[in-house]
């Protein structure tokens, strides 16, 4: 339902805590997407950031080594072969500054924050919607249970996801259709989204012209500077 929202012109990005790929899976662009926490199903260069999706899920998480290396190549012709880890955080590990601080982004931006299935009790992302009330956009929330947000959103409906999304796209006239993503075989790997950190610039050698200063002039200018600042004081007394 919700890519079948964006598909229709409507303006939508999704801050995601699952692990489970459903977001990709049902073909949702990756560009609009953050996933906080990671993704069984993808691994992530560490000299370049390129994310890779696989056919399988990964076997380990919080960002082990899975002994593949980034076959993509750079601006000098040259695959990067830097490093592939799996995306699954664990308690210990910090969150990808470049999901966080894109979520944060959009959050700010939205004129409407959809909080769908979450009590908001993880954090950082449990305050993300704040940031939608505090520069003039409203909160919706579709849970079961209460959450700590409902007395500061604009609109609460404790029903489920799937039956929201159904009056809300039959209002809209939208219609959903069965979207998929192929994902690629077990042993192979698709890119997902682009490099982060670019290829470093060329390095330009600059050529220092040395001056000679004198150190007596250089006194000199410190003791004008000194007599000055004295002389404002008695001035201010």
């Amino acid at each position: 339902a919700i890519n079948a929202i964006l598909n229709s012109g409507k303006s939508c990005y999704v801050v995601s805590q699952n692990v489970d790929n459903l977001h990709l899976k049902s073909g949702f662009p990756r560009k609009y997407l953050s996933e906080v926490h990671g993704n069984l199903f993808t691994e992530r260069c560490l000299t370049c950031g390129r994310e890779y999706l696989r056919g399988s899920p990964s076997k380990t998480i919080g960002l082990k080594k899975t002994g593949r290396l980034c076959s993509t190549m750079k601006s000098n012709n040259r695959p990067c072969r830097g490093k592939l880890v799996d995306s699954v955080l664990d308690w210990e590990d910090s969150l990808p500054w470049d999901e966080l601080a894109e979520s944060e982004y959009q959050c700010s931006i939205a004129d409407l924050c959809v909080i769908l299935g979450t009590s908001l009790q993880i954090q950082p992302v449990g305050n993300m919607p704040f940031k939608t009330k505090r520069y003039g956009g409203e909160i919706m929330i579709v849970n079961l249970q209460k959450t700590r947000m409902d007395q500061h959103a604009d609109l609460v409906i404790h029903e489920k996801c799937d039956e929201v999304f159904k009056l809300l796209c039959c209002k809209l006239g939208i219609i959903v259709e069965e979207d998929t993503m192929n994902l690629p075989r077990p042993n192979e790997l698709q890119v997902i989204k682009e490099a982060y950190r670019p290829d470093p610039p060329p390095i330009v050698k600059y050529k220092v012209k040395r001056i000679k200063v004198c150190t007596d002039d250089v006194s000199m200018m410190i003791k004008n500077q000194m007599m000055s600042m004295v002389f404002r004081m008695v001035r201010k007394l």
